[in-house]
């Protein structure tokens, strides 16, 4: 007996398909049954293309195919990267344009696209739900439900800062450096400060996560211990954990939902590294979008070291640029924070500054706050920057003899064989693999013998 979807005609059982959630889901379905691959085949564009606008918002779109496209330039191709920067402005400005031209990707594009959108989803919430536990800690009562902008904001900003890994942090330094410099100070002067701002939020979370599940496996790995990998570095200066951070979405997604040390370890592998300079580290491109002389010529200022509370109306509305869209326009919450947080400052210390590491972990250029007395969200925001860091290293809680004793164990533990999970102040071999009996016995004697010498 005929399948009752048989009888459909294959237009129709196209419009079912559109209506999934992802491209991942479109192939299992495909797999189900014969109807679909035809309906498929037969329209598979409508259908990809289907899936694709109703997965990701058309204000959203233009950033994520600008991504895929950032991933083919060739690392260091100045003159693609300059090229790129137009297109992407083009982009920007006429979303439109970017849904007509979606029936040029292919489908390997669609399901590139699809998978990174349900990444950024994954750390939209993840971001958000830590930031909203911290702003109602502090008193500020906040929705656990983002509105439209404040989810726009997230995407943006997060699909902004893997673009700009990929167009500013190439695995090498072979090309010169203060070309590439000169560009990124372009691609971030596309935006207004606050709107910047939202970019570096989303570095402090990324960061934050990789150095949690890096310092676990540091801590604790048995491989790790016997190399041993430092941990005694600033994020910001570790090389492994500024190369981790520029490995993709999809792997920062990853990372941050890793809730185990087999997770981790399964992801953060020691194999997986490049070493390269500082310079092109993620965190110090961050520094390209601190305004520059050049940012402030149009702005006519008598002193430029004056704080942004002297400015005149139009020196501000200057500041802003058209790629902000209406979502962060003058006026709206986070122009409103960032003005009040900085009022007292120069312009130079209101964008990546690092005595706001508070304000970035609450994400504090995200919220509207129009029906909020501005004052009081200013004497908030100060409050919060004056607040002792909320997220320490992992590293803080160790002495120096605990970090030297685990690895001289972990070191121990690797030689004869072994490998897994190694807890603190503790000799248990339980999450150990590879050893048996006699050997662990015969640690156990060397490390008690060891404490009497």
């Amino acid at each position: 007996m005929a399948h009752p979807l048989e009888s459909l005609p294959l237009h129709v059982i196209s419009q079912i398909l559109e209506h999934l959630g992802t491209i991942q889901q479109l192939g299992m379905t495909v797999l189900s049954h014969r109807v679909f691959y035809t309906a498929l085949k037969d329209n598979l564009h409508s259908v990809v293309g289907g899936i694709l606008t109703r997965q990701i918002p058309e204000h959203v779109l233009p950033f994520a195919v600008t991504l895929r496209e950032s991933e083919r330039i060739k690392p260091g191709d100045h003159k693609a990267i300059a090229q790129f920067l137009s297109r992407f402005e083009a982009a920007v400005l006429d979303p439109a344009a970017t849904l007509a031209s979606l029936n040029k990707l292919s489908l390997s594009d669609y399901a590139d696209l699809s998978r990174t959108y349900a990444a950024v989803e994954s750390l939209r919430r993840g971001i958000s739900k830590d930031a909203i536990h911290l702003v109602n800690k502090f008193g500020l009562l906040q929705s656990p439900i983002l509105s439209q902008s404040e989810s726009f904001r997230l995407d943006r900003a997060f699909f902004r800062y893997q673009i700009m890994c990929n167009l500013f942090c190439p695995p090498d330094a072979s090309s010169p450096q203060d070309e590439l410099e000169d560009l990124a100070e372009k691609y971030f002067s596309m935006f207004s400060p606050w709107v910047n701002e939202q970019l570096v939020c989303v570095y402090a979370y990324l960061e934050r996560k990789v150095r949690e599940a890096f310092d676990q496996l540091a801590a604790h790995d048995v491989d790790w211990g016997e190399m041993p990998i430092g941990w005694h570095e600033d994020a910001n200066d570790s090389p492994r954990i500024q190369w981790f951070l520029s490995q993709g979405l999809y792997f920062l997604a990853s990372v941050a939902r890793a809730g185990t040390y087999e997770e981790r370890a399964n992801l953060l592998q020691l194999d997986n590294f490049n070493p390269r300079e500082s310079a092109l580290y993620p965190y110090w491109q961050l520094y390209s979008m601190v305004p520059n002389a050049g940012t402030l010529e149009p702005l006519d200022l008598e002193d430029t070291e004056s704080t942004l509370g002297l400015y005149k109306p139009e020196q501000l509305r200057k500041l802003s640029r058209q790629l902000d869209g209406p979502w962060d326009e003058l006026g709206t919450g986070p122009y409103l924070t960032w003005l009040g947080t900085h009022y007292t400052k120069s312009i130079f210390n209101s964008t990546f500054c690092q005595e706001d590491w508070n304000l970035w972990d609450c994400v504090y250029v995200l919220w509207d706050i129009q029906d909020r007395q501005e004052s009081q969200m200013n004497e908030f925001w100060e409050r919060v920057r004056r607040e002792p860091s909320m997220f320490p290293p992992y590293r803080n809680t160790w002495l120096e003899e605990e970090i030297q004793q685990s690895e001289r164990e972990r070191t121990d533990i690797y030689f004869a064989g072994g490998s897994g999970y190694w807890p603190r102040n503790s000799i248990d071999f339980s999450k150990i693999q590879g050893l048996s009996d006699e050997q662990k016995g015969k640690l156990i004697t060397k490390w008690k013998e060891e404490e009497h010498t």
